[in-house]
């Protein structure tokens, strides 16, 4: 059998390609855990070293370049390696490395790495080892900072929460502060719902009573507190639990959730009885009693009675506006029609019920129920207390062409007086927000 030279080669090609394929995959592989693997594992490569911090700087810098924040995603990106890597030495590319030796520390239990810290960051990660290593010595090397962490940072925290993690109550003895003392006490009383522990909270037994009750609906712990105290701790159980005679217990002086006629009030208006309205003697009150049933059983007739001739305490127009919103329904904006010459108020609250409604439904017929209704608003700002107090008026006209244009896509845009906005939304923004 003769072999030509075309023959003999094609055998040869393929064991090269098949060689080179394999030595790629060699050199691929290689790479692979020389390069990948230290950074997956955290282990070190001391071979290589500074060119894998340098990838790992490079990659950051990257990733910042991509952002919209890059410092973030720059300092987040050093502090995930260094987490991952479990080496604090990526913290010296972070902007706060005070912050990323503080992350690192506190995750690797290191008190090393957390000396490299400053402040507030240092007595953070000191609290943090100590409570997850029940090491109660290490609090009283903890310097207070009480500002940015909320008392996180505070020996007084450390030691209370290694306390607390013992479970034993007996612990709380040991605390040399009486304030830390009674706090503890007051602690175990909320974790156990046990007001035994409220009698050894010293100062603090009268609040730990009042909240025990309120935690537990429990009016028989309102007896053991004092004062308004004890006024607001048989309000609040009475109104959550619609119990009318705890109200009884109130002793009058006090004010909202530790008065005994608000108490009683309150349950009334919760009841859902139009019945208990008549009941209330404060004609706000009663008003307000109305507006809620006619709202909670979508009823517009329970807003006739919520009406006033003194317009400070008269529920109808909004009654009759809520229900309309709430309803998707134009009728009820027509009840607010009617009433429109007893208030000037009530001319306004027809218009932009109708505006609003035609939007919501996107039915440019309601507009045509648009009234010219000019609007006054307010706004001041600056306290007078250093910023000198300044206040501006902006009056417009609500009207139906405003309504059209809206619905067919042109936006108006009416100016807020000046500070009105930051307390709270315009006029035209509140009937239009939401529509669209």
């Amino acid at each position: 059998m003769t072999l030509n030279r075309k023959d003999f080669l094609k055998p040869n090609t393929r064991k090269v390609i098949l060689v080179i394929v394999l030595l790629f995959v060699f050199v691929f592989l290689y790479g692979f855990s020389a390069t990948i693997i230290p950074i997956l594992t955290g282990e070190e490569n001391s071979k290589q070293g500074a060119v894998d911090d340098y990838l790992t700087i490079e990659s950051c810098e990257a990733l910042a370049l991509k952002s919209v924040l890059p410092l973030l995603m720059r300092d987040r990106c050093y502090k995930d390696y260094a987490l991952h890597r479990k080496d604090f030495r990526f913290c010296k590319k972070h902007s706060k490395p005070s912050y990323c030796y503080w992350q690192v520390g506190e995750s690797l239990l290191n008190l090393s790495i957390c000396d490299m810290a400053d402040g507030e960051h240092k007595a953070r990660c000191y609290v943090t080892i100590a409570i997850s290593t029940d090491n109660s010595a290490l609090c009283g090397e903890v310097e207070d900072f009480k500002g940015a962490f909320k008392g996180l940072g505070t020996r007084r925290y450390c030691e209370e929460e290694i306390l607390l993690k013992s479970g034993d109550p007996a612990s709380c003895g040991q605390l040399s502060d009486e304030s830390w003392r009674n706090e503890c006490y007051f602690k175990f009383a909320m974790d156990r719902m046990n007001s035994t522990f409220c009698e050894k909270a010293g100062s603090s037994a009268d609040n730990c009573y009042y909240n025990l009750a309120i935690k537990l609906n429990d009016p028989s712990i309102c007896d053991m507190t004092v004062g308004e105290n004890k006024a607001k701790c048989y309000g609040t159980i009475a109104i959550r639990t619609n119990n009318i005679t705890l109200c009884g217990e109130i002793e009058e002086g006090f004010k909202g959730y530790g008065n005994k006629i608000y108490c009683e009030e309150k349950i009334l208006i919760n009841s859902g009885d139009p019945a208990s309205c008549e009941k209330l003697v404060d004609e706000w009150m009663r008003n307000k009693c109305y507006y809620k049933i006619a709202i909670d059983k979508l009823n517009s007739t329970f807003c006739e009675k919520a009406g006033s001739s003194d317009k400070s305490n008269s529920y109808e127009s909004s009654c009759y506006y809520d229900l309309a919103m709430k309803l998707n329904d134009p009728s009820i904006c027509a009840m607010l029609e009617e009433k429109s010459e007893i208030h000037v108020t009530t001319e306004l609250f027809t218009s932009a019920c109708f505006f609003k409604l035609a939007l919501k439904l996107k039915d440019i017929s309601l507009c045509e129920n648009v009234n010219d209704v000019l609007i006054s608003e307010e706004g001041c700002s600056g306290n007078g207390a250093g910023y000198p107090r300044t206040c501006s008026t902006n009056n417009w006209t609500l009207n139906k062409s405003m309504c059209i244009d809206e619905i067919e896509g042109r936006h108006h845009h009416i100016d807020c007086p000046r500070g009105g906005a930051f307390y709270y939304p315009c006029l035209y923004t509140l009937l239009v927000e939401k529509s669209r």
